[in-house]
């Protein structure tokens, strides 16, 4: 039984493989490069490119070199690139040349986006990449339910998942997520003081960078910033952005009330920014591999005995 457990972030896929015992872990940004020409390129080296419809791409580190990076934020980007990210992964691991490279697919979607749930589980249950077919079982769990379990499942809790470009806030009472307490705000992520310093560096560059292509620099080293001159630059940018989403979430008096009563952690790609400002010392950072946070709570909570289980059993058999 083969299973791919994903979060197809707006900055990067994170993902671990399942085949019985083995698991594999990885993390791939998520970038996304057309390429000019239809053709695969011949001649010595490595082609990288994926076919996927009538089109070629470089997807992942490959695309950061490209001429173009397609923004990823915008709202119709997972539905028309999803497959692709799935596609580089299985390529990762070395699967992309099975016959079926995946019996089962877990996705997490954020809540903002959760009106493309049955789209993207049409989308994701079969297509084709590189003459490969990918036909599988797909199911989509929402954003922070991953971080809920790495949390310890804890009864009354809210879940802040802060992430590339959304920031989801699940409310847990008594143990079951509550849709009328959460929310998720599109645009507050990372990506709001990434963009400043996409800008900044823009400004005083030969070249153009988008936003994902900073996202992925950031998390290689603070070398490029040096050079750039922008290393302080990109700090307060940080330090303004958290300030300010901290102040938006608590402009919520739902959002004030579940401060008072529940207990609060704070998750995912961003939450290694919330120790930049003072906060309550009651709210909880999780600071061991927040990114990871809900591909790792998925994986606990599909072999919890769920009925996302038992639905992949009836599929193996």
């Amino acid at each position: 039984m083969k299973v791919l457990v994903t979060d197809i972030g707006y900055g990067d896929t994170k993902y671990c493989y399942l085949d019985g015992k083995r698991q594999i872990r990885g993390k791939i940004p998520t970038l996304v490069s057309p390429l000019n020409s239809l053709t695969e390129q011949k001649g010595p080296g490595k082609t990288t490119s994926y076919r996927y419809g009538d089109k070629l791409y470089l997807i992942g580190t490959e695309a950061r070199y490209a001429n173009h990076v397609i923004i990823s934020t915008t709202k119709d980007f997972l539905p028309n690139y999803s497959p692709l990210m799935v596609a580089r992964v299985a390529s990762s691991l070395s699967l992309d040349d099975t016959e079926t490279p995946f019996d089962a697919l877990i996705v997490s979607l954020s809540i903002r986006d959760w009106t493309m749930h049955d789209k993207m589980i049409e989308i994701l249950s079969k297509f084709v990449v590189n003459n490969c077919l990918y036909r599988q079982k797909v199911e989509i769990f929402p954003q922070g339910l991953g971080i809920w379990v790495e949390a310890g499942s804890r009864d009354n809790i809210m879940i802040i998942d802060i992430g590339y470009n959304t920031v989801d806030v699940a409310v847990f009472v008594e143990g079951e997520l509550n849709t009328d307490l959460s929310f998720a705000i599109r645009g507050f992520g990372a990506i709001r003081f990434i963009s400043e310093i996409a800008e900044y560096i823009n400004s005083r560059s030969d070249e153009e960078f988008t936003p994902n292509e900073i996202c992925y620099i950031l998390q290689q080293s603070d070398t490029f910033f040096e050079r750039m001159g922008v290393s302080n630059e990109a700090k307060e940018c940080a330090i303004d952005w958290f300030h300010t989403l901290w102040d938006r979430l608590n402009a919520r008096e739902s959002f004030r009330k579940a401060l008072k009563y529940m207990d609060i952690c704070i998750s995912g790609g961003g939450a290694r920014f919330a120790k930049l400002i003072e906060l309550p010392s009651y709210v909880e950072i999780m600071d061991t591999e927040p990114e990871f946070a809900n591909v790792n709570g998925f994986v606990k909570y599909i072999g919890a005995g769920t009925e996302i289980q038992k639905t992949i059993h009836e599929t193996e058999e």
